[in-house]
């Protein structure tokens, strides 16, 4: 009999740890806590795309509107700085806006803007030849929709 395999025995003692149950009861925990994370995960993925496509569906179907707001004027000795605020309160953004800011007939300058993301406001400063001849005004003289 000396060609028989002998027993080890490290096999009798995983057979009583079956028996107990002590070792499928982590294996169930982990296996639990595997498919709690995993469907996390899949609701965050389900949401973001969703998101997404609700935002292509149903989002950014009107223009960019953009709305000039002028800051106090600063005098210095042959210029007057104006502070130029632009909000864009549309729905799509802005490239290559153009503002232009006026004290009078003759007294206009423009200020451009590469890119105004929807719902968001840039700022820029302005200079016109001091004194002014007329209150301020300002308009949006011209802007790209990409």
């Amino acid at each position: 009999m000396p060609d028989e395999p002998s027993r080890d025995s490290t096999d009798d003692t995983s057979d009583d740890s079956a028996e107990d149950g002590s070792a499928g009861d982590s294996s169930q925990d982990k296996n639990v806590l595997e498919w709690t994370v995993t469907a996390a995960g899949a609701l965050i993925v389900l949401f973001v795309v969703g998101f997404f496509v609700y935002e292509l569906v149903a989002g950014a179907s009107g223009p960019a509107d953009l709305v000039v707001t002028l800051g106090n004027a600063k005098v210095d000795s042959l210029t007057v700085e104006v502070p130029v605020e632009v909000t864009n309160e549309g729905q799509k953004v802005a490239e290559h806006a153009v503002v232009e800011v006026c004290a009078g007939p003759g007294a206009c300058a423009q200020i451009s803007f590469d890119y105004v993301p929807y719902q968001s406001t840039v700022t820029g400063v302005v200079g016109l030849e001091a004194p002014l001849a007329a209150p301020l005004t300002a308009r949006v003289a011209s802007y790209v929709d990409p």
